[in-house]
């Protein structure tokens, strides 16, 4: 099931609703510790900050069940991790109708 590179087993190896959220900050810091790049990493973390951000108004403002807004992220994360493979270059304001449908 997990990895046996790391001692943290990778997202992907997990249950899709198993994914607690500690570890998508352990799936960014690997990202950065393995030299991804720089510039794929600020994209993320900006896609990621704006994703966080829509998540807290979620909770807060809209009042959202915690399942939801959890469901939310999840489909935000392996939208994030479907860009970061298929579209690397693309920034969070080219995202467009044509990424989602090929998402």
């Amino acid at each position: 099931m997990a990895s046996t590179r790391n001692q943290f087993p990778l997202a992907r190896d997990l249950p899709p609703r198993a994914i607690p959220p500690a570890l998508h900050l352990t799936k960014q810091i690997r990202q950065i510790r393995c030299g991804t790049g720089y510039a794929k990493n600020a994209r993320m973390a900006l896609y990621n900050s704006t994703s966080e951000s829509f998540l807290n108004y979620c909770r807060d403002e809209r009042r959202m069940s915690k399942h939801t807004v959890r469901a939310y992220r999840l489909d935000l994360d392996r939208f994030g991790e479907f860009l970061t493979a298929h579209h690397p270059s693309v920034t969070l304001a080219d995202i467009s109708k044509e990424h989602l449908r090929a998402y």
